[in-house]
């Protein structure tokens, strides 16, 4: 029943012009990013060099995720979660973040 409801709504999203897609895309990941808070916390600012691989918070609060994976001239590979871009922030520092709960299906479930 799910697969069958979310691939209706996938055909219906392919319909809609560009800019209402992306509108959609943005809601569903400020919803994300709200859900994932309920279960993190913040355990340090860093450089985006030394902070751990994982989520985190950029400098204007934006959901970040840095990888394992480095470019060229040796730089961390992370972006932001809502737009998909590469993240480049220089210096500033980021706030990394830690699972304080477990996270359950059902919890996802019982949040919208």
């Amino acid at each position: 029943m799910k697969d069958s409801w979310d691939n209706e709504a996938m055909r219906a999203l392919t319909k809609l012009p560009l800019h209402a897609r992306r509108a959609v895309m943005a809601v569903e990941a400020h919803l994300f990013t709200d859900d994932v808070m309920r279960f993190y916390d913040v355990y340090g600012e860093y450089t985006l060099n030394e902070c751990p691989i994982g989520l985190l918070l950029t400098p204007n609060d934006n959901l970040g995720l840095k990888t394992e994976y480095r470019n060229d001239k040796g730089k961390p590979l992370a972006y932001v979660v809502e737009t998909g871009e590469r993240l480049c922030i220089g210096k500033q520092p980021v706030k990394a973040l830690r699972r304080t709960d477990p996270i359950h299906e059902q919890d996802f479930r019982s949040a919208g």
